[in-house]
């Protein structure tokens, strides 16, 4: 999985603004949270061609050495260290990009957005601190992408706002970002593409790049043009093709809303269906979809051939997924959620693990998962049914939201023919369980060969106690 997909929730705090003698009172909304203290937590990466470490999950740093800068971290932060030495200018476009997916938050509101047009109003930050950039300094890029951004058209497809102020070697931490009106965007040398202010969901991410390096052909310089495109998509210098010593770190990424709107939310949900855009009718709204994978509205290969969620098989990274962060829930109606879903995986996919994670709203903490493996292989080639459960504890209950992630884990992207996945109609509820259910979580929990020997036992002991029938019994017909 900007509104929740990593942290969701929605806060209200008091500012207050003085003037001369008279005192305002703002009511703020902080829509995005993030401080890295939690090691477990897990952000999806995406590395280009020839970086290393490759695409996968990196987690926050915790431990608080100063790492060749300055000064030491005072709490946890996130890293990004890519090694582009093996990068040459055939490896990926003539440059190359990392990044890291912070979160998304899904509109509360039926219109979309931020419950504010005005985007004075709209705050996102960061703090960072950067190294292994040229001596002339490069960008570290934060951004900020609405429902329906597609980076595969640059720019005409972007629907986004970058922030990409220049990083000098050795400096320290510095605040990034700003308001997203256009008096902002100068002040914190941002530019608007298309973005709207009425999305159904925003993503957070940070990234770095090999691109528009300075000196090359078509370079592009921030020039106060907040509304003006590149074309190539960036602006302000990036790092060396085969840079090889970078190291940002990132915190306090914060996306407050002041102002916000107190009405004009969307219906809630009901305990059936828990998801919103649970069949992909809206496109991507409500969804983070990462490292690849994709809602795909072009091509009719569904089962009733509406839009479905797309892992192509030819192309995307090895741990694509998608996941729908920030969903609320009653903690009523007991403690037991189901996700099923239909899907087709395609007659040679492959993957170490396709999972169903149930996570916290931030996407961070992992609270259930299950391998789909050996259902798949009996299903290969044909539409199914998936399901996955899980029954929640009294802390997971009481957070009130939560999200569901479905991703291979290790997929073979190498360009096999039929080994694509499909998935559509995505199902995540919280009603009382079924016996049969109550038997799944039972048999997922306790291992059977512990349980059936002497249940086995008892049985046999049982009918040995039964008094002889009589073989001339009449029986009434089964029905």
């Amino acid at each position: 999985m900007l509104f929740n997909r990593p942290q969701r929730y929605l806060c209200a705090a008091l500012a207050t603004l003085s003037f001369s003698i008279t005192s305002v009172y703002a009511a703020t909304s902080t829509l995005l949270d993030l401080n890295f203290n939690t090691a477990s937590a897990s952000y999806a990466y995406f590395a280009s061609t020839a970086l290393s470490p490759g695409s996968g999950n990196i987690s926050p740093t915790t431990t608080l050495a100063n790492n060749g800068f300055p000064t030491a971290p005072t709490s946890g932060y996130l890293a990004l260290t890519p090694n582009a030495s093996a990068v040459t200018a055939a490896s990926f476009y003539g440059g190359w990009a990392a990044n890291v997916t912070l979160g998304t938050i899904n509109s509360p509101y039926t219109l979309g957005g931020f419950g504010q047009s005005d985007l004075s109003k709209v705050s996102f930050t960061a703090k960072i601190r950067a190294r292994g950039m040229p001596s002339t300094g490069a960008v570290v890029i934060l951004k900020l992408h609405a429902t329906g951004d597609n980076a595969n058209a640059v720019p005409g497809g972007y629907k986004r706002i970058m922030f990409e102020p220049v990083f000098i070697n050795g400096s320290d931490w510095t605040t990034i970002g700003g308001t997203l009106d256009n008096a902002g965007l100068i002040a914190g040398k941002g530019t608007s593409y298309n973005f709207p202010a009425n999305a159904a969901t925003y993503t957070a991410l940070i990234e770095l790049s090999g691109f528009n390096r300075l000196g090359t052909a078509g370079y592009t310089a921030y020039a106060n043009n907040p509304t003006v495109a590149a074309s190539g998509g960036r602006k302000n210098p990036g790092f060396d093709l085969t840079a090889s010593n970078i190291r940002v770190e990132i915190d306090d990424v914060k996306l407050v809303v002041t102002d916000a709107a107190t009405t004009g939310y969307i219906a809630a949900t009901t305990p059936a269906q828990l998801l919103r855009n649970g069949n992909f009718v809206q496109g991507e709204a409500n969804w983070t979809v990462f490292d690849g994978a994709y809602v795909n509205s072009s091509d009719p290969w569904s089962e009733d051939g509406s839009a479905f969620l797309f892992w192509p098989g030819w192309q995307g990274g090895a741990y694509a997924g998608a996941m729908q962060q920030g969903i609320s829930f009653n903690s009523a109606n007991g403690d037991y959620f189901t996700a099923t879903f239909r899907a087709k995986f395609e007659t040679n996919y492959k993957a170490s693990s396709t999972i169903v994670a149930f996570m916290d709203t931030a996407a961070i903490a992992e609270y259930s998962r299950t391998d789909l493996s050996e259902d798949i292989s009996q299903g290969l080639g044909q539409w199914k049914t998936y399901k996955a459960s899980f029954k929640a504890n009294a802390s997971q209950l009481a957070a009130g939201a939560m999200t569901l992630k479905i991703q291979p884990l290790g997929r073979n992207n190498s360009g096999a023919a039929f080994s694509s996945l499909l998935v559509d109609d995505v199902v995540l509820s919280k009603l009382a369980p079924r016996l049969s259910d109550r038997r799944s979580v039972f048999a997922s929990t306790v291992p059977v060969k512990a349980i059936m020997r002497p249940l086995i036992w008892l049985l046999l002991w049982w009918a040995e106690q039964q008094p002889a029938r009589s073989k001339s019994k009449t029986v009434g017909p089964k029905i």
